[in-house]
């Protein structure tokens, strides 16, 4: 049976880091051989990763705690290709960089698993570059005048019109994209800088990415955030260049953010209280569960 390695990476939230290991082995166990377990070097009071190692109870796992805590913030490109501490700061890079298997699963640490995703993910085609949930489209405005969707991007990669997909943009003066509008492509304007495979749950083809990210130097890392999110400019250099990615809705699969009210994992780490109570569901769900 073809084995894969996971990545993910750990900010805080012990016990949803626990539940999505043991969700994740629990349905997947048989296809995963090593676990990179990538820590930020900045951790919240109260973190202790033997804590969660003991809890998860898998032997093969590979802990490794970056140079750098770049975080959210934005990612320099040039420093990604002349500092090798700096490139492996970026999320999951390390994993990524040191893996021998042809794929790895890229997650974060507030997911629930509920089936085989990795099994799900060996059936398809591996010549696409990425899999998971294409485009954070409610961010997007035009998905608002319901003219794409990660289900309809890469059909509407063939036929691209710069000035109406601006004239879209400029219609939603509220969004990010509007924000940075003036730095959409006019020759090739999709993918947009909402458009990435969403990296709390993604399937990486490792070939493609050594060629592009390591061998070459011609694609940016996933892990850095150039356009406006993590995953973002990776994803439009690697479409730039013509490899095939796959939009997959795996909602049977897994459930992202499963203990926030408004599965938005990020607002817990900018709010105690919704911090706390999101850790003691998770606490009372592996208790009840595991």
């Amino acid at each position: 049976m073809k084995k894969i390695d996971v990545c993910i990476n750990v900010y805080g939230k012990p016990y949803q880091t626990i539940l999505t290991l043991k969700s994740l082995l629990k349905h997947s166990s048989q296809h995963i051989d090593k676990i990179y377990f990538i820590e930020e070097n900045q951790q919240r009071p109260g973190y202790d990763f033997d804590f969660i190692s003991k809890n998860v109870g898998y032997d093969n796992v590979i802990r490794y705690i970056p140079q750098h805590y770049l975080w959210v913030n934005p990612t320099s490109k040039e420093q990604v290709f002349s500092d090798e501490n700096y490139r492996l700061s970026c999320r999951y890079e390390y994993g990524l960089s040191n893996s021998d298997k042809s794929h790895m699963l890229l997650i974060h640490n507030d997911v629930l698993f509920h089936s085989d995703i990795i099994g799900k993910f060996l059936e398809e085609d591996e010549n696409y570059f990425g899999i998971g949930l294409v485009g954070q489209c409610w961010n997007c405005p035009l998905n608002y005048d319901n003219i794409c969707s990660g289900e309809r991007l890469e059909e509407n990669l063939k036929n691209q019109n710069f000035h109406f997909i601006f004239g879209v943009v400029n219609k939603y003066p509220n969004t990010r994209l509007y924000g940075k509008r003036k730095k959409i492509n006019v020759d090739k304007p999709l993918p947009l800088s909402e458009c990435r495979i969403n990296e709390w749950c993604m399937f990486v083809n490792l070939n493609f990415y050594r060629d592009e990210v390591l061998n070459k130097k011609e694609v940016v890392p996933i892990g850095g955030n150039f356009l406006g999110d993590i995953g973002d400019l990776w994803f439009r250099q690697m479409v730039d260049k013509g490899y095939k990615f796959k939009h997959f809705n795996m909602d049977n699969y897994y459930t992202h953010a499963y203990f926030s009210n408004n599965a938005n994992g990020h607002s817990a780490l900018l709010d105690q209280n919704k911090y706390d109570l999101e850790e003691s569901l998770a606490k009372k769900y592996l208790e009840e569960n595991f």
